[in-house]
């Protein structure tokens, strides 16, 4: 839970990333402000790793951004890309999140109020952070049964095995080794079919998905896409925006924006 408050100066409002016509932009420029660190803090990953969050950083993932934000998927890869293009923020990716660094921080608050707002506003010192994100994408696994049913993929059944096969091959898994685990995606695809999921729906939709071309660092693994988040439900429709056509619009919202 969030708590403490934060002060941001007026003079925001005559910023360019303010005016746009875009709304989503502003509200994720103020979600930024309101999430970081108003002073250094440390964050113990998975696997126990610690990184330092530096004031005017917070650690996040898009799966977060989206929740927290209620900004649709290709509004916040396009609002992602404008803010950082603008010289709002910066952008670094890690195997288990993002860092996201907003550029000038002090320009935008009150150094009064941030010294003395409470900083256990994403994160404490003294509850180490398994990391919310990871909590998000795998949270469809079974932590009771995992380690007793860890068997060879080739003795797990699964429910329509061509149309599996099929799935597997489309979906546009990530670079980045381990993200997609093929026994878990084995147990998350029966356990929708069980519960009443085409087949045939499922692999439509990572069709559309694969076409969106998404970008590396955002893409889940197979097993969370079809897990019971139902994120492939998101993908019914085939994306109209191509990554050439997003980057056209930011583009075209850069170019608007240094006009007014």
């Amino acid at each position: 839970m969030y708590r403490g408050y934060g002060a941001v100066w007026r003079k925001i409002k005559d910023s360019p990333i303010w005016r746009t016509k875009k709304h989503e932009l502003g509200k994720l420029a103020i979600h930024c402000l309101l999430t970081v660190n108003h002073k250094e803090n440390r964050l113990m990953l998975k696997g126990g790793n610690i990184i330092t969050i530096k004031p005017g950083q917070f650690f996040t993932c898009h799966e977060m951004l989206m929740r927290e934000t209620f900004i649709s998927r290709q509004s916040l890869r396009t609002c992602l890309a404008l803010l950082k293009k603008v010289g709002f923020l910066t952008i670094e990716s890690t195997n288990q999140g993002t860092l996201i660094t907003l550029i000038n921080y002090d320009t935008y608050r009150d150094e009064q109020v941030g010294a003395n707002q409470q900083t256990n506003q994403q994160l404490t010192n003294d509850q180490p952070m398994t990391n919310q994100c990871l909590t998000m994408t795998n949270k469809d696994k079974n932590n009771n049964n995992e380690k007793k049913e860890k068997k060879r993929v080739d003795k797990i059944d699964v429910l329509s095995p061509e149309l599996f096969r099929e799935f597997w091959n489309t979906y546009p898994h990530s670079d980045k080794r381990g993200r997609s685990n093929k026994v878990a995606t084995r147990r998350m695809w029966n356990a929708r079919l069980r519960a009443g999921a085409e087949p045939q729906f499922i692999v439509m939709c990572a069709g559309h998905y694969r076409d969106s071309d998404p970008d590396k660092e955002f893409t889940q693994g197979a097993q969370a896409w079809i897990g019971q988040n139902k994120y492939f439900e998101d993908w019914a429709e085939a994306s109209k925006d191509s990554k050439e056509e997003q980057a056209a619009e930011v583009a075209r919202l850069v170019k608007e924006m240094r006009r007014d």
